[in-house]
């Protein structure tokens, strides 16, 4: 689904390793994190904040994919940690 009931925004972008997810909706969300080979490495539950902090700092350099779900379907965004 498009529009700004699904606006996710996953910053700094590039990062560290550490960053931010800013989803608009004030819905309870799952979080995952996925490598570039499809390997979850990191999984959360959101309940309803609006800016959620993660920290995957201790996983290697290179592209991830931020996974948010909620009830009304899934979004993703890149994420590139250097």
């Amino acid at each position: 689904m498009l529009g700004e009931e699904n606006n996710l925004m996953v910053f700094p972008n590039p990062s560290n390793g550490i960053f931010s997810i800013n989803h608009n909706n004030n819905k309870p969300q799952t979080i995952e994190i996925f490598n570039i080979v499809g390997a979850k490495i990191y999984s959360a539950t959101n309940n309803v904040k609006s800016k959620y902090d993660i920290d995957i700092s201790q996983y290697p350099k290179g592209i991830y994919f931020v996974k948010v779900y909620d009830e009304d379907g899934d979004h993703t965004e890149k994420i590139v940690v250097q």
